[in-house]
């Protein structure tokens, strides 16, 4: 994070756990409020002082906003429009907490960015935060993938307001989000995610 801050000027503001890592904070069982029973037995433990991972407390002083959750539907915000929220399960080492909309491959980001779904998006006035792997499939032969080209042309043809994450977040948090999210919110956007995955 230091040399990030050397060469960038800023500390990152935002963090998202990437799959198997040990040093991930409050992934696995400690994603689900309802599991909180079992987050001592967590493979993942950024967010334990006693583990040899551990960065919490540099994770609580400079990093913002902490990804969990990632759902099928291209208005990220409809989806959970508590975001971003404070989590007061995972007060000690994190700020506020955001999702996602899932477009980790070439496929699930074209079947996303469909123009019926941007349409819908604008129709909803709604605000999407993408996350995709570019390395997954976007560039064959030196090219990139027709449909993706196509589907961002149809975007960039909108009168939309394309900002990066933290901005969008920044604005959410001046807008009135920002506050403690209470236990059944919480639990309702855990059913969408467990709901994602089933129909995937």
């Amino acid at each position: 994070m230091e040399i990030f801050r050397r060469y960038i000027g800023s500390y990152p503001k935002i963090q998202v756990n990437h799959a198997q890592n040990r040093d991930n904070i409050y992934w696995g069982v400690k994603r689900f409020s309802i599991l909180k029973p079992f987050w001592r037995f967590s493979y993942f433990s950024g967010d334990n002082p006693d583990s040899a991972y551990f960065w919490g407390d540099y994770h609580q002083k400079h990093i913002k906003f902490t990804r969990n959750f990632t759902f099928k539907t291209l208005n990220t915000l409809a989806r959970d429009p508590h975001m971003p929220y404070l989590d007061h399960q995972k007060s000690r080492f994190s700020n506020y907490w955001f999702s996602s909309s899932d477009a980790g491959n070439l496929a699930k980001f074209n079947r996303l960015l469909a123009p019926s779904n941007i349409d819908r998006l604008k129709k909803e006035g709604g605000a999407a935060i993408i996350y995709t792997h570019f390395a997954s499939g976007f560039v064959k032969k030196n090219r990139l993938d027709g449909l993706f080209q196509k589907n961002l042309a149809y975007l960039a043809g909108q009168n939309g307001w394309y900002v990066t994450a933290s901005e969008l977040l920044e604005y959410l948090l001046t807008a009135g989000a920002g506050k403690p999210i209470k236990s059944r919110e919480l639990l309702k956007l855990e059913f969408w995610w467990l709901w994602d995955k089933i129909r995937r």
